[in-house]
Order: structure tokens, then sequence, then C-alpha cells
């Protein structure tokens, strides 16, 4: 059963975010199983944090795992779908154990693989990888899916 608790943001943010994040869910991990996915929608978690976006686990064992992610709510909302897309990846790479937190705060395992974080550029990840390759598909087919048409769903830019 998948639970979704969003905080913050308005209320047009908080209905996108949480039909999108059910779409995302389901197209990587179909039934979930016990998951929880809090979403908290923070103004200025760029400016405050050098971030747009992040996931980290809560809570997991044999039948429950729970999941925060955080999104700057002051991107326009394509962009704010796509950072929610791309952080599900994550959730996903966890679920499947394909990612894993390592020893350290700096370590993460990446399919059985100790990976030091300092040691690579962040785009040279391979969680991250699959995560940047994957986030724009996922948008448009949640686009494609809600019926969403016109222009502004398509605009490059993250703020105003």
């Amino acid at each position: 059963m998948l639970e979704i608790d969003i905080t913050g943001g308005t209320a047009l943010q908080k209905s996108l975010i949480n039909s999108a994040a059910k779409h995302y869910v389901n197209f990587l991990l179909g039934d979930p199983g016990h998951l929880l996915l809090t979403i908290r929608l923070k103004p200025d978690l760029f400016a405050k944090y050098g971030c747009k976006a992040d996931c980290i686990i809560l809570d997991e064992d044999d039948d429950f795992r729970e999941y925060e992610i955080r999104v700057d709510s002051k991107m326009h909302m394509p962009a704010l779908l796509r950072c929610l897309a791309h952080e599900i990846v994550h959730v996903s790479q966890y679920e499947k154990g394909h990612l894993k937190d390592g020893t350290s705060a700096f370590q993460n395992i990446w399919k059985g693989k100790a990976w030091d974080i300092r040691e690579h550029d962040y785009y040279d990840l391979p969680w991250e990888r699959e995560a940047y390759g994957m986030e724009v598909g996922m948008f448009e087919r949640f686009v494609s899916a809600r019926r969403f048409t016109k222009k502004r769903w398509y605009k490059d830019y993250d703020y105003a």
C-alpha cells in the first residue's frame, strides 16, 4: 500500500505532486507493498542547501519502508515534477536493492560496489546517471497521461 503525505506548497502543487508521485511509483515499482512517501515542498531549498530536491530513507524493515523527499517549491511546476521523478527513481533504486547506504556519509553501495562520493563527480555516479536519464521520460509520460497539452508544460527552465 502506497501512502503519500505532502507538506508545504500550494493546493495545486499538492494535488499535482500527489498524482505524479502515484504515477511514478506505479511506473517504476507497480505495487510497492507498504511504502510511505513524505514529500516536503520547501521554498528556497536550492538557495539554502544548494539542491533542488533530495531523498532519504527514514525507516525500513521487512514489511514497511518510509522515505522523505524534499523539493524546492519555488520552481515552475514542470521542473518540480521532473525533480520529483528523479527522486522517485532513487526510491525505486533503494526498493530494488540497487542502491544502499554505505558505512559512512560519503559512501553508497551501487549494485554491490562501494562508491566514495568524494572521489567522483556527482554526475558520474551511476545512480545519478540513471535518475537523470529517466526523469524527463517519466515526466513526459505523466503529462501525456494527464493530457496536459499547453506549452507551459514544456518550457525548458526551472525558475522564473
